[in-house]
């Protein structure tokens, strides 16, 4: 099922007309009401992208982005039926790739999914990253990929991913939570909304040697964000070696 969504939702009225126009616009709809069962649901059906309804009863949304996260980066979309800040920047802080107010024409939840996975699909088909000898940061656009100066990969949501990538094609020029948003989400930016705030904070823990202060991705006062360079690879520990093993020669008596 290479065009799965797995909607987790416990509204079953809600899920089955979701599920139903998306499945005639060419996607298998999945519904999922118990939220502990999704782990098990994504490892049977390979979804493409998940649908989480913010409101699970006992369990949150949230809760269920924190788990799915724990194993996976396929793009994950909110689905929410309140106005809560709070829940939009937590859910981008763990990794939710957009937010959609259940109240939202199904048509533009459809085209809200379809600009994320444009945003994801030639990352998630790219090839293996081949082996690598280097000793500095490596963007690979092309593989979704961010690897350290040690070699070992530095994941990123596709979220994440999509705002550095940005901020490095500006380089040394600063950009603005307007455009920033429409790179990232695909809609204009309102005031007061502190996603990419979120997301800045989370590439800062990645990217900075001191994320309290940021050399990587700097501030730009009244203007937004800029890039200036990926941190310079650490300077390898010296070897320090034991000291030489005193030699003990025998004397063998030949009385």
């Amino acid at each position: 099922m290479a065009d799965t969504i797995l909607l987790i939702d416990d509204d079953p009225a809600f899920g089955e007309e979701l599920a139903a126009f998306l499945e005639d616009h060419g996607f298998t709809c999945e519904c999922v009401v118990r939220p502990d069962k999704v782990l098990a649901m994504m490892a049977e059906l390979q979804p493409i992208l998940l649908l989480i309804d913010q409101r699970l009863g006992a369990i949150s949304g949230t809760d269920v982005l924190r788990a799915v996260r724990g194993v996976s980066d396929v793009p994950c979309v909110i689905l929410t039926g309140i106005n809560d800040p709070v829940d939009r920047i937590l859910g981008l802080e763990l990794g939710a790739d957009d937010y959609i107010h259940k109240t939202a024409m199904p048509r533009e939840i459809l085209a809200r999914i379809r600009a994320v996975l444009r945003r994801t699909r030639t990352f998630a088909t790219a090839a293996a990253p081949a082996a690598r000898e280097q000793a500095a940061w490596d963007l690979r656009v092309a593989e979704h990929e961010l690897y350290r100066p040690d070699g070992s990969p530095c994941r990123l949501t596709f979220a994440e991913f999509t705002l550095l990538r940005a901020l490095v094609e500006a380089r040394g020029e600063p950009l603005s939570r307007d455009i920033l948003t429409e790179a990232v989400f695909d809609r204009p930016y309102r005031p007061g909304d502190r996603a990419i705030d979120s997301l800045i904070v989370r590439l800062r823990r990645r990217l900075e040697p001191d994320p309290e202060q940021p050399i990587v991705i700097k501030s730009a006062r009244q203007q937004g964000y800029l890039f200036t360079g990926f941190a310079p690879a650490p300077s390898p520990e010296p070897t320090i070696l034991p000291p030489p093993v005193p030699h003990k020669t025998e004397h063998i008596s030949t009385t």
